[in-house]
């Protein structure tokens, strides 16, 4: 089963799709998810997979999954691939494992540009941004030659370096 975070995105902001094995007995096999590729898009697996149980229609299912963050480049609507998952798991009464590929299927999500700003500044979408800047030397007793350096840290939670537009000075 294949899972989106949400119906709607914009450039740059990250959402997740969940990648969700079923078995009604165990798996003697872990399932391989392999990379999960998505086209205009930066895409990262978050971690192990994880295992939990589900109940669907009264019957309870032994599950695997897999989240992806996934970063969208461009507007539009994004198509998100089928994934093709191999494991192994016993049949419902028997202990040997059997050999199973199954694939889910895909899904859209509709990416939306960044808004348009009238003063040309760069923009991102984060969660929570602080912007510091320090200076080699004081400012006190300067002459006229006098090297500085200026140092702009940008500290951006819920997204990527790369997605941070270059800053433009004077």
């Amino acid at each position: 089963k294949l899972s989106v975070s949400q119906k709607t995105a914009t450039v740059g902001q990250a959402f997740y799709v969940k990648i969700t094995v079923y078995t009604p007995t165990w798996f003697t096999k872990a399932p391989n998810f392999g990379d999960y590729q998505v086209r205009n898009t930066f895409t990262l697996r978050t971690q192990r997979p994880i295992g939990g149980f589900e109940t669907i229609n009264g019957k309870r299912f032994t599950t695997l999954f897999y989240e992806y963050v996934v970063f969208p480049l461009n507007a539009g609507e994004l198509k998100l691939p089928p994934l093709s998952v191999a494991f192994e798991s016993p049949l419902e009464g028997d202990y040997k494992g059997k050999a199973f590929n199954v694939t889910t299927k895909g899904a859209a999500i509709e990416i939306l540009p960044l808004p348009n700003n009238d003063n040309n500044y760069s923009l991102f979408v984060a969660d929570n941004i602080s912007i510091s800047e320090s200076w080699s030397n004081e400012f006190t007793d300067l002459k006229v030659g006098d090297v500085m350096e200026r140092t702009i840290r940008i500290f951006a939670k819920g997204t990527l370096a790369n997605m941070i537009p270059p800053i433009i000075t004077d």
